[in-house]
């Protein structure tokens, strides 16, 4: 069935070819040409040098080209048709996007961790820091100011480690 189809349309490609071949000369330049060319018919760059080349042989009087000539094998691309490879593309763009939800969402977690944790720091901090007070203060006894002060920085950077 499709090799009829192909069939089919190879009269209207080598046309197609004869009057690309014609309408390139209306153009200043040959990217000009590829470029309109290509978004008139949807169509590569590749296929409309095909079908210009077979155009091209007919209007000379050579032999009618083979399918081959006019169409690539696995050229088959139709308007809203995405190509082939697009399916997989799709697949890996999908798995990209699951990995970043899961990292975003170990990161989230991780994040709650950290914070608990450095909670869980302070309060210990700040227990330690009671206990010891009340041994090393100036006003008990075996305590002293300078002792004090050392506890005192010591907590401060601790709680700025935390």
């Amino acid at each position: 069935m499709e090799a009829a189809a192909d069939e089919a349309q190879e009269p209207y490609r080598i046309k197609i070819g004869a009057e690309l071949h014609e309408a390139r000369l209306s153009f200043s330049s040959a990217l000009l040409f590829f470029e309109a060319a290509m978004k008139t018919f949807l169509i590569s760059r590749s296929t409309v040098e095909r079908w210009m080349r077979a155009g091209a042989n007919v209007a000379e009087g050579l032999a009618a080209p083979t399918d081959t000539v006019t169409r690539a094998s696995g050229d088959r691309r139709e308007f809203g048709h995405p190509p082939t490879w697009n399916s997989d593309v799709r697949g890996l763009v999908d798995r990209a996007r699951q990995q970043a939800r899961v990292l975003a969402e170990r990161r989230l977690s991780d994040q709650r961790e950290r914070t608990a944790e450095r909670r869980l720091a302070l309060r210990l901090i700040d227990i330690g820091y009671k206990v010891l007070s009340v041994e090393l203060h100036p006003d008990k006894r075996g305590g002293s100011h300078e002792a004090m002060q050392r506890l005192n920085a010591v907590r401060a950077r601790l709680k700025n480690a935390a």
